[in-house]
């Protein structure tokens, strides 16, 4: 079971506010993390300053409701699991099960806008990452996809959709660097919310690809704004987190929880995820090649999940909708995450 609590109001797209997925449809994807690193006698126990941990934000969990509760990932690798037949998924309103009426993989174009923290917070590292990720994308995406991109902090940039990749992959570029000149009053969450409005009216799929320090900080909107803003819109968020995460240690098997959840609680109830790379640590952070690479395996997962998703088609959709694999699937996969929107508005299929 999920627990709920302040702040943690989750969102599911419908019918009514999400462009061209039909009826009662439910964008689904499913995330297989690799853990087989937990089963090296070499892996020290997880602490602070581990590479090797998971951060997720506090809330009850235990390995039973791993899938539902996870909300950020510190892993070395990840993959999307593919070709599951409806029967993989079970959904329920409340303890009552929903029929799900079909699956198809939605594939069609996408939008999606990078927005990107350009303050002097950011750090080289943190920047190294964002503008490979961004290049990566840009340089290996589908032809049909379209790209824009928003800055926080530091000199504004801004490009458009319709803006060339040629033109995104120089701006990406750019970002390798420290801020030339006065910074701007827009904090991430402005940039958030500027992006929804980039990506209106809606349409299947649309996403943000957002790389911050933190989302904490000074920005014009609230992060319940925020929040609001991408389930209006609607509109799911990936990305990473580059600043120094507050844990606290809970003694249950996963040790370490993260207590800094804004940008994690944004993406997982969208139905996205969030990595936290943490470039500061006393600042004396190096990225090494192999991480860089693992980072790079995230972010091609993340544009995978975008790109390719599970629509699942529901006999109806309450507020209280919950999407989990069957006990067989489960079986077959193991630990697993099922991301997907929460808390939807009602719809009822006629």
């Amino acid at each position: 079971m999920r627990t709920f609590g302040a702040p943690w109001i989750l969102l599911l797209y419908c019918s009514a506010g999400f462009g061209q997925q039909s009826a009662c449809g439910v964008p689904v994807n499913v995330l297989v993390p690799d853990l087989s690193w937990l089963q090296s006698p070499h892996v020290p126990p997880a602490s602070p300053f581990s590479d090797r941990r998971l951060a997720i934000p506090s809330v009850p969990l235990s390995f039973g409701n791993f899938d539902a509760a996870l909300g950020a990932l510190r892993l070395p690798n990840w993959t999307l699991a593919r070709n599951l037949p409806a029967g993989a998924f079970l959904a329920y309103d409340r303890k009552r099960q929903v029929s799900v009426r079909s699956i198809t993989i939605e594939g069609a174009p996408r939008r999606i806008v990078f927005v990107v923290e350009n303050s002097i917070k950011m750090t080289s590292a943190g920047r190294r990452v964002a503008a490979t990720v961004m290049s990566d994308i840009l340089s290996k995406g589908r032809p049909g996809d379209s790209f824009a991109l928003l800055t926080a902090g530091g000199p504004t940039r801004e490009l458009p959709f319709g803006s060339s990749r040629e033109a995104l992959l120089s701006a990406a570029d750019g970002l390798r660097n420290p801020p030339q000149g006065q910074g701007n009053e827009r904090g991430v969450l402005d940039a958030v919310v500027q992006a929804v409005d980039w990506l209106q009216p809606p349409q299947a799929g649309d996403s943000i690809f957002l790389m911050a320090m933190h989302l904490e900080g000074k920005s014009n909107v609230s992060f319940g704004k925020a929040r609001a803003t991408l389930a209006a819109g609607p509109i799911r968020l990936f990305g990473f987190q580059f600043g120094s995460p507050e844990l606290d240690y809970t003694g249950n098997p996963i040790g370490w929880v993260e207590r800094s959840v804004q940008m994690f609680a944004l993406s997982r109830e969208s139905g996205g995820v969030a990595v936290l790379e943490d470039t500061e640590k006393g600042r004396q952070y190096q990225l090494a090649n192999g991480r860089l690479e693992e980072l790079r395996n995230n972010a091609q997962q993340m544009y995978s999940a975008v790109t390719n998703y599970y629509a699942l088609q529901l006999d109806s959709i309450s507020p209280h909708l919950r999407i989990e694999l069957s006990p067989a699937t489960k079986g077959k996969l193991g630990v697993a995450i099922v991301l997907y929107p929460w808390f939807p508005r009602e719809c009822t299929r006629r």
